[in-house]
């Protein structure tokens, strides 16, 4: 017990670690600066960023709204952001359709068992992947960059999964 005692009376002792110095400037909140996207993104913003991850977007506008239209690797996708207040918005998704021969829910559940990222869903005629990134309470610009990446890694696992070549 006397062993454990001075160890931590050292640890304590230690300047770098002792708990009666204010916590490093790095974890203060005040001195934090806020996410790119704390308070979400707009469209304009998604644009913009899309654009500089390389990605030959397009805005368009449809009865289910404004979304970004793009491809990967022959593959067309969407982008398109939800929950949104004014011009703000707090979610952003990646979506892309694929005509299936037999969309069921349980065929959507076989990859989702399997898969963290990208989420099937059985439509009628398809299915359909889903990439949801929630912005609120902010994301780096890195952590957002990274859920671009792992979209465009998975996309095209699903595409041929969904549509598996004829035999």
């Amino acid at each position: 017990m006397r062993t454990i005692l001075v160890a931590l009376a050292a640890l304590l002792a230690t300047p770098s670690l002792s708990l009666s110095q204010p916590a490093p400037s790095a974890w203060s909140r005040e001195a934090a600066s806020a996410p790119p996207f704390a308070q979400g993104m707009t469209e304009d913003e998604l644009l913009a960023w899309l654009t500089a991850q390389g990605v030959s977007a397009e805005r368009r506008t449809d009865s289910g709204g404004t979304y970004m239209a793009a491809e990967h690797n022959g593959i067309a996708w969407e982008a398109q952001l939800q929950a949104c207040e004014a011009e703000r918005c707090r979610v952003l998704e990646f979506s892309s359709g694929f005509r299936a021969q037999q969309p069921s829910a349980e065929r959507a559940n076989e990859w989702n068992r399997g898969h963290l990222f990208l989420k099937a869903v059985a439509v009628d005629g398809g299915l359909v992947a889903r990439h949801p990134v929630y912005l609120s309470g902010g994301l780096s610009r890195q952590a957002l960059d990274e859920q671009l990446e792992l979209w465009l890694t998975f996309l095209p696992e699903f595409g041929a999964w969904a549509i598996p070549p004829a035999t």
